[in-house]
């Protein structure tokens, strides 16, 4: 057999069929010359089969490379603020508190537009277009803001506008992106093992029966909604690292430079999914050309000695066919997505109200995914603009003990640092979520997504109230405030953070999963919004202490309302249920 010509190959590579994980159990889908993908039921739920899974399915890749731009680009601010404030760039005199929470807030303005907005149309028009278009509009804000953002704006109707107010706006444009990502990602993501339930032919062959199949498809798709999410965690940490590669490399004499490459970086990751789309786009067509080409004719003369054997005819014909039939296989898959989003977009249109007006305990489910959502995000992004206080803090700063207080670049890179930190404590609790979800960790228990939401609140209301309490007695005790402050941060992620942006996905049908889940994403960033508005003037008024407290307070709510609220389906599967 002839190696394959360089178009098979990227063919091939784009199908993704090169990426498909070998089993036993499969075998019958690679001989019959199917792409066996992740969906198949696979009882290894190892790291290694995880990840082969992911690779396996473009869908995934797609929500978790968004997943991640979404998260850098939301956080990128908590390092940009101390950066354009310093002496060395003059925009200080523009900072007032006003410019400071207009900055702050456009973004959340726009994600709670865009997370409505990005819902609705991933069931209007398709989830890979609508992700396309959100993906856009971030490119184009972190563009537009590292580039135009100017004292003598190069924009007109930026006229008049100081840097903070151009910033604003532009902050907005990457928000609606942001928004539009949160319900895409989770319903992409939870949807990329549907195509398994298409093969109960295959399936009938296989060992266990359909009870425990399905089991395993539940405990599948869980964990690829918690690796999905896990890239936020990814993002956060990147931050920090970029911000003080950027400082350190370029120096204090071109902040300039840092700050606009630091909103640059968060495109990237739009434009890797864009071409990664395009291409795949321009494979299809080359293909679907292909399959309607005619053979080619012989141009012989007529000659005896020119007139091909019939073996070599036959030869000639067969290759032909087989050619196109390849092609044709290698993405045959991409071709069906495109035909069932195409048929689901003339279909959405008409049944999206009535399949919102038809959902079972709408309300109810609403209350459990969005009422969580909302206070899950007051404490979260709350604490992530008290962070600060609690940095200086715990690390001194506020007692003279930091060598570098009276260096302006040397204390900024000092903060990036230990926020770092904090980061890096709580990022593995997005794995132990992988690890850990659909599994049995002691006793009657299994890890859903209910109980880690629980689990996770309850924990943390446990941190909150000790470090609330012992406030005053931890500032003298650095280290101990350091790691209980962290900790806070490990049970979100293994808990309601991870939690939140899975169960809308798992909670609603299929026909309004996305704006519904659209509707809870933004009902937790008004939240965000609240907490970043009554954090500050709390902890002036009443303490910091305070405010640890109301977190602790806030965190039993919601796990209240998660306990009455999100009650499991009666399901078949004796998987993970809700």
């Amino acid at each position: 057999m002839e190696p394959p010509t360089a178009r098979q190959f990227e063919e091939s590579f784009l199908s993704n069929d090169h990426l498909a994980p070998l089993s036993h159990e499969n075998n019958n889908m690679v001989n019959n010359g199917r792409n066996a993908n992740y969906s198949n039921i696979n009882n290894d739920q190892s790291p290694p089969s995880i990840l082969k899974s992911i690779l396996s399915s473009q869908d995934q890749i797609i929500a978790m490379i968004s997943n991640y731009s979404t998260s850098y680009n939301v956080v990128s601010i908590s390092i940009l603020i101390p950066i354009l404030s310093s002496s060395t760039l003059n925009y200080a005199q523009y900072l007032t508190p006003a410019s400071g929470s207009l900055v702050a807030s456009s973004l959340i303005a726009g994600m709670i537009i865009g997370q409505l907005v990005g819902g609705a149309l991933g069931d209007l028009i398709g989830k890979k277009k609508a992700m396309m278009f959100v993906m856009t509009l971030q490119i184009l804000g972190c563009l537009g803001s590292s580039i135009f953002i100017s004292e003598t704006p190069l924009l007109f109707i930026f006229d008049g506008w100081n840097i903070f107010e151009q910033l604003g706006l532009w902050r907005f444009i990457v928000g609606l992106g942001c928004g539009g990502v949160y319900p895409l990602a989770a319903a992409m993501s939870s949807e990329s093992t549907k195509s398994s339930e298409n093969d109960d032919d295959q399936h009938q062959e296989n060992e266990r029966d359909d009870h425990e199949a399905q089991a395993q498809m539940q405990v599948q798709k869980l964990k690829m909604l918690a690796t999905t999410f896990s890239t936020q965690g990814v993002g956060f940490v990147s931050v920090p690292i970029v911000g003080l590669s950027a400082l350190l490399i370029l120096g204090e004499n071109n902040m300039d430079i840092v700050w606009r490459f630091i909103l640059f970086f968060g495109s990237i990751p739009g434009f890797i999914l864009l071409i990664l789309r395009f291409r795949a786009m321009h494979s299809r067509n080359i293909i679907q050309e292909s399959e309607v080409l005619p053979l080619p004719q012989d141009d012989s003369d007529g000659n005896a000695e020119d007139l091909p054997s019939n073996n070599d005819e036959e030869s000639r014909i067969e290759s032909h066919a087989l050619e196109v039939e390849m092609a044709s296989d290698s993405d045959s898959d991409d071709n069906n997505e495109e035909e069932s989003e195409n048929i689901v977009e003339e279909e959405s249109k008409q049944s999206l109200l009535s399949a919102i007006r038809s959902e079972e305990n709408l309300l109810m489910k609403l209350i459990g995914t969005a009422g969580t959502w909302f206070l899950f995000d007051v404490v979260f992004y709350g604490n992530t603009l008290f962070q600060p206080v609690v940095i200086k803090t715990a690390f001194g700063y506020d007692d003279g003990d930091n060598a570098n207080q009276d260096d302006e670049f040397a204390n900024i890179v000092d903060n990036i640092r230990d926020s770092m930190i904090l980061s890096i404590i709580a990022l593995p609790g997005y794995f132990v979520s992988i690890a850990l979800i659909g599994r049995r960790i002691f006793f009657k228990f299994t890890a859903t997504p209910r109980f880690i939401q629980i689990q996770g609140f309850a924990i943390m209301a446990l941190l909150y109230l000790i470090i609330g309490i012992s406030w005053e007695h931890l500032t003298e005790h650095h280290w101990l405030l350091v790691l209980l402050y962290g900790n806070t941060f490990f049970f979100s992620n293994y808990g309601p953070n991870t939690t939140t942006f899975m169960l809308p996905s798992i909670t609603f049908s299929e026909n309004c999963k996305s704006t519904l889940n659209g509707i809870s994403a933004a009902a937790g960033k008004a939240g965000a919004l609240t907490g970043s508005l009554l954090f500050e003037p709390i902890a002036n008024k009443y303490g910091d202490g305070t405010v640890m407290m109301l977190c602790a307070f806030t965190s039993v709510i919601a796990g209240i309302i998660t306990y009455f609220c999100t009650k499991p389906p009666k399901t078949r599967s004796i998987g993970v249920q809700l």
